[in-house]
């Protein structure tokens, strides 16, 4: 059911998140995001040279049809 419902849409946007960048670009007609990583500093994040890093929230806010209004975001640290 989910490639009939993709297939129909006009505007397509996939969000990620988990990886400790951020980026954003067109893949494939589509729009891909890349969000900053929630999880904290550790000693894994120390030994792999993630100290440092933006660790932030980010919502995104969509119209029904005119597409995204607004971004908001919250630093964790």
């Amino acid at each position: 059911m989910y490639p009939v419902i993709w297939s129909a849409t006009s505007y397509r946007e996939l969000h990620l998140g988990h990886k400790h960048y951020e980026w954003s670009g067109e893949v494939d007609g589509g729009i891909v995001k890349q969000m900053s990583s929630l999880s904290g500093q550790d000693s894994w994040h120390t030994d792999s040279l993630y100290v440092g890093k933006s660790c932030k929230a980010t919502a995104l806010l969509f119209h029904s049809t005119e597409g995204l209004k607004a971004t908001f975001e919250h630093r964790i640290h």
